[in-house]
């Protein structure tokens, strides 16, 4: 009879816990899927995915204009999970979007589901929050870019090597190695989750590296035969000059210098990472921190080498997202807790001191009612002060996707993302004056879909005609579709990614676009402009 109490708070215990899951989930679930297509505006990058995964539709291995994907730098398993995804549901922005947020959702999921088994169930059920509603992981998570799934497949390779040196079980050991071939198939970023676990196995279980490196290279293998299959010598090419020349560091300063330049200013622009990093040192599983930190630090070696990864460079981080969430949550359980045995201190100090002018017989009864009410307002100033930004995520994030109200992409963080209904009018107009010999020249996220196939982003157009950015790869202009001229173009279209940030990283565009304004508007919607020879 007496456990029957405790049994009793058990099974409230699960149906809150229960009760509190569904709901974060339906959180998350709303935030990553409501009006998806209209919110956020295009990102430019999205439109090199969808083209890549419509030509992949059609047999080709191709990109605006260029066979192979030279200028998009990825490898193929996102355009074949999209070009699936398109066969399926039609070719839209929308459908490109959903596979990044289907997987954005289960990776949170799944890093729950790891700080719960290896921390406990307040870290579990926080990191779910943290990740259902921080604004950053929920906007970047609503993406159509490789780094929602290629994240899915770096965590789950983590987690599965921190069961593997748990459990010495050969399946676990595969399950790392699979996941870990298809996060760099995915993405060229996945490596890192690679050299990861073979750093691990060689400390911990160094006799387990050629099974590991055996299963890995299978799998990279089997991911890469339908590319291989079309055209072999164009893939490897672009592979092996991708993964040299994009780890070529943009400025003049030293690796060294370039690292400290640019770490220092993500941690100055994304305090939210600073403490995400803090957190990760704080967990109490050894193992566990230890993948976590080796994974994240590899990361962030090599991409502040070459990148600042702030603003328009922060999504280079995005697989590491539901990382600092399980770090935000461990540093805000770890600061509360603090903070409670804090204040409760000071409050029965001050308790103590008041009640000294009373009798003794008023101090026995009023001690219990003292010390409940000492650690109530304890728990409850300690929970207003590091759990108060978590009202002003969830708020944030709700403003952006309900009313679209942007509060990350604006000033420096600007990504000059494309305003959707604008864009849609012009698609509208494109895909109703557009033949399929017209050649269309434009930012990428305007020109996927559109009836005719010879269609070129500006930098593949002004690479045709030797104005190519240093930090790209060179491409024969045999493995150009046609003549990427502005003599051949039938429609330019212009919006302010063309105008204000293209100059700034093209060569030759401030020309085309002194030109271009010599033509003929024949049609306009918002601040996009559509240009005919």
């Amino acid at each position: 009879m007496e456990n029957l109490p405790a049994s009793r708070s058990e099974k409230n215990s699960r149906y809150l816990t229960a009760v509190l899951i569904l709901l974060v989930g339906t959180v998350a679930i709303y935030f990553r899927f409501f009006d998806l297509r209209h919110y956020p505006g295009w990102y430019s990058d999205e439109g090199n995915h969808i083209d890549l995964a419509e030509n992949w539709m059609q047999g080709e291995w191709r990109n605006y204009g260029v066979l192979g994907a030279p200028y998009s730098q990825r490898p193929p398993l996102y355009m074949y999970t999209v070009a699936t995804a398109m066969s399926i549901f039609g070719t839209d922005i929308t459908v490109s979007r959903g596979v990044g947020a289907i997987a954005s959702l289960i990776t949170i999921a799944l890093t729950a589901l790891i700080a719960w088994k290896a921390l406990g169930r307040k870290e579990g059920i926080l990191t779910f929050c943290m990740g259902a509603v921080a604004p950053w992981i929920v906007v970047f998570g609503r993406l159509g870019l490789t780094y929602n799934l290629m994240g899915f497949f770096f965590l789950f390779s983590l987690l599965a090597l921190w069961y593997y040196l748990k459990t010495a079980s050969a399946y676990w050991l595969a399950g790392s190695a699979v996941s870990a071939a298809l996060a760099f198939a995915t993405d060229y970023l996945g490596i890192f989750c690679g050299i990861t676990i073979s750093v691990a196995l060689l400390v911990c279980r160094p006799r387990s590296i050629i099974r590991f490196v055996a299963i890995y290279l299978l799998v990279l293998v089997i991911c890469f035969i339908p590319v291989i299959l079309v055209n072999s010598k164009i893939f490897f090419l672009d592979t092996w000059n991708t993964i040299f020349w994009r780890g070529v560091v943009q400025s003049t300063s030293s690796s060294l210098i370039s690292i400290l330049i640019n770490y220092s200013e993500l941690l100055r622009r994304e305090s939210w990472i600073l403490i995400g990093l803090c957190g990760l040192f704080l967990i109490k599983d050894d193992p566990l921190r230890n993948i976590l930190l080796t994974a994240v630090g590899l990361s962030l070696l090599v991409v502040t080498r070459a990148y600042t990864p702030v603003g328009v460079g922060l999504h280079y981080l995005m697989h590491l997202f539901p990382i600092f969430a399980l770090g935000l949550a461990v540093f805000m359980l770890r600061a509360y807790e603090t903070l409670k045995v804090l204040f409760n201190g000071q409050l029965s100090t001050l308790t103590l001191r008041i009640s000294t002018s009373r009798n003794s017989a008023e101090i026995c009864s009023a001690n219990s009612r003292i010390s409940k009410a000492s650690s109530f307002v304890s728990a409850l100033l300690a929970a207003m002060i590091v759990f108060t930004p978590l009202a002003w995520m969830f708020l944030s994030s709700f403003a952006m996707v309900t009313y679209k109200t942007d509060y990350i992409f604006t000033g420096n963080d600007d990504l000059r993302l494309v305003e959707v209904n604008s864009a849609n009018q012009v698609r509208e107009f494109l895909s109703t004056h557009t033949t399929p010999d017209d050649l269309v020249i434009g930012s990428p996220v305007l020109i996927w879909g559109l009836p005719t196939m010879n269609r070129a982003d500006f930098l593949a157009a002004l690479a045709y005609n030797g104005y190519k950015p240093n930090n790209y790869i060179d491409v024969d202009k045999m493995r150009y579709r046609n003549e990427l001229t502005m003599e051949r173009a039938t429609f330019i279209v212009l919006d302010p990614l063309a105008e204000e940030f293209a100059p700034l990283v093209l060569p030759g565009m401030n020309l085309w676009l002194e030109n271009i304004h010599a033509w003929p508007v024949v049609f306009e919607a918002g601040n996009i402009r559509v240009y005919q020879r």
